[in-house]
């Protein structure tokens, strides 16, 4: 009777709490989850030349870009970076909104500061946060992936 007990007050938590019956390599993500500071890599290909005499692959032009991110608990995300693209070195900004799945993945969409419609990315969160994986496309011809590592967390 007491093993009963037991099994029905375990399984009641288990629907009441659903996070109470995952392993800790197993929590829920959240935006609390990736919130503070990041060091931001990127690289990837382009069809958008921002200045004269690009170094061409095909019709693209290789990227990267590093700098800082900083996503916020509300969803909200910043970013300034300096990007090289086909061999023209500049600066940027980007703001934008994100969305984080309890499975760890999530979408960004922000806008750049260079111009061009908003770009998009899909990311999926690991070590807790530590690190967020990307890769983001923007309509018509940019393609590019990196990571996001932690400077330091939001501190509440």
């Amino acid at each position: 009777m007491k093993t009963n007990i037991m099994a029905c007050a375990v399984a009641l938590l288990c629907v009441v709490f659903p996070w109470a019956a995952l392993a800790d390599n197993e929590r829920l993500c959240t935006a609390e989850t990736v919130s503070g500071k990041y060091g931001i890599q990127t690289s990837g290909f382009s069809d958008f030349v921002p200045g004269p005499n690009p170094s061409k692959i095909g019709d693209f032009v290789p990227i990267t870009s590093v700098g800082l991110y900083e996503l916020q608990e509300d969803g909200t995300a910043s970013s300034s970076e300096t990007a090289n693209i086909g061999g023209l070195v500049f600066p940027f900004t980007g703001t934008g909104t994100f969305t984080v799945n309890p499975d760890c993945t999530g979408t960004l969409t922000r806008t750049i500061s260079i111009g061009g419609p908003a770009e998009d990315m899909q990311f999926v969160v690991v070590q807790d946060g530590a690190k967020v994986l990307l890769m983001g496309t923007y309509p018509g011809g940019r393609l590019f992936w990196g990571q996001l590592e932690r400077l330091s967390k939001k501190h509440h």
